[in-house]
C-alpha cells in the first residue's frame, strides 16, 4: 500500500498495490475488500492498482468487478508489461534499480529483449547493499518465467555476469543447499520488515528451521504482497 499525506499529515490518498501472476477467480472478492478496508481506515480516497507481469493475466485483471450493488463497480487500475518501460541501459539499471527489478519480471522472458534486460537487472544489483540486494534478486528471482529464470541462472553460472559484493558472491558460490536457504531466509525477513509484518516466535521458528531453498522463496513471494504473517506461511 502507498499513502500520500498533506503538509498537515492528513491522509489524502491511498493505493492498494496488488502483484498478480495468474488469474484467480478469488481475488474479485477479496480485492473489493482490500479496497474498502484501506479506505475506510485512512478516511481518504482510494484506488486499486494490480502489477500483472504477462498480458494474460493483466488483461484478466481489467475486468470491471461487478459487486451485486447498484453503479458499485471495481474497476482495477493494471500496470501490465506493455506498461513497464524496458531498460537494458545499464546506466539507467543502476540509477534504478527498482524500476529495473519491474523490467527484469515484466520482459526477462521475451526472446528480442530479455537477456539485454536481465544483464541491465544485475548491473543494478551493483548498487545495492547486501540487505537491499538479497530482497530484489530473490523476489526478481522467484517470479521469473520458467524460462527466463533458467537463463538467468545460466548467466550467473556461465560468468557473463560477475557479482560485486561479498554477500552475492557467498550467495551465488557455496552451491550448498543450506547456504542458500540461509540467504533465502535473511531475504524473507528483509522483505516481511520493510512490509510491517509481525511475526511470533512460532514465525520465526518457521523461518530459521526451514532447509528447503524452494519453500522459502514461495514465501518470499507470498509475503510481498502480504499484510499479516498468517497469509505467508498459511
Amino acid at each position: 500500500m502507498a499513502c500520500f499525506a498533506d503538509a498537515a499529515g492528513r491522509d489524502v490518498f491511498a493505493a492498494v498495490v496488488e502483484v498478480q501472476r495468474s488469474p484467480d477467480e478469488r481475488k474479485r472478492f477479496s480485492w473489493p475488500v482490500y479496497h474498502s478496508t484501506v479506505r475506510a481506515r485512512l478516511e481518504c480516497d482510494t484506488v486499486l492498482m494490480v502489477l500483472c507481469f504477462d498480458r494474460a493475466t493483466a488483461a484478466w485483471a481489467r475486468a470491471p468487478i461487478l459487486t451485486g450493488h447498484p453503479e458499485y463497480v471495481l474497476s482495477p487500475l493494471v500496470v501490465g508489461p506493455d506498461e513497464f518501460p524496458v531498460i537494458t541501459d545499464e546506466e539507467r539499471a543502476r540509477a534504478q534499480p527498482e524500476i529495473s527489478a519491474l523490467s527484469a519480471l515484466a520482459h526477462g522472458a521475451d526472446p528480442a529483449c530479455g537477456e539485454a534486460v536481465l544483464l541491465a537487472f544485475a548491473q543494478s544489483l551493483r548498487t545495492l547493499p547486501d540487505d537491499r540486494l538479497a530482497v530484489y534478486h530473490d523476489y526478481v528471482v522467484a517470479g521469473l518465467a520458467p524460462a527466463a529464470r533458467a537463463h538467468w541462472e545460466a548467466l550467473m553460472s556461465t560468468g557473463t555476469y560477475e557479482f560485486q559484493t561479498e554477500f552475492a558472491r557467498r550467495y551465488h558460490g557455496r552451491g550448498k543447499s543450506e547456504g542458500r536457504a540461509e540467504g533465502e531466509a535473511e531475504a524473507l525477513l528483509a522483505v516481511l520488515g520493510a512490509r510491517g509484518i509481525d511475526l511470533t516466535e512460532r514465525h520465526r521458528g518457521l523461518i530459521s528451521s526451514c532447509t528447503d531453498p524452494e519453500r522459502l522463496r514461495e514465501w518470499i513471494v507470498r509475503a510481498a504482497t502480504a499484510t499479516r504473517a498468517e497469509q505467508v506461511f498459511g
